[in-house]
């Protein structure tokens, strides 16, 4: 199960940093936060250089990334649309204060997961929280998962990083 758990997290981690427009239902409506979130907009609105970072149960996961983005490069990775192609079912979302709420199954190879989440923030800070829970073929259940990604902007990209291109701080180019 720990093998199961160690593949999924880190897709599901980044299943939750999506900016793709699915269909909520009629009246869900919640008052966006100005620049924030929405379900029919990029996640990060502001053009510009990102710094994530990801924690999954309170400790960090990854060493922080920094990516240049614009609304094209967002689109070009949006996980929550490919999702399907990977064995998960449309995610469902939901307008929620500041952001959007969202719901994602997938089953593959006798794994079923499921993510339960919110994206929430404005113009210079998004805030993805999400709990994952996992059942095995075998019937072993893992314990649930918290994650949670902050992204940040930190100004425009620097000379020579276009939108989509990233670095992964603390590694060295070869």
């Amino acid at each position: 199960m720990r093998k199961f758990a160690l593949v999924a997290l880190p897709l599901l981690t980044l299943a939750a940093c999506s900016g793709s427009n699915d269909a909520d239902a009629p009246g869900d409506k919640a008052a966006p936060v100005v620049g924030g979130p929405t379900l029919d907009g990029p996640m990060l609105v502001t053009p510009g250089l990102w710094r994530t970072t990801t924690s999954v149960n309170g400790k960090q996961a990854f060493g922080a990334n920094r990516m240049c983005i614009d609304v094209e490069s967002q689109k070009a990775t949006d996980l929550l649309s490919q999702a399907v192609e990977t064995g998960c079912g449309q995610p469902v979302r939901r307008a929620i204060p500041g952001g959007f709420a969202y719901d994602l199954v997938c089953e593959q190879e006798g794994m079923k997961t499921t993510v339960s989440g919110q994206v929430t923030g404005d113009a210079k800070r998004v805030v993805m929280r999400s709990t994952t829970r996992m059942a095995g073929p075998d019937g072993d259940v893992a314990p649930p998962a918290t994650v949670v990604v902050e992204n940040l902007h930190v100004g425009a990209c620097p000379a020579g990083m276009k939108p989509g291109d990233s670095v992964q701080e603390g590694l060295k180019a070869p």
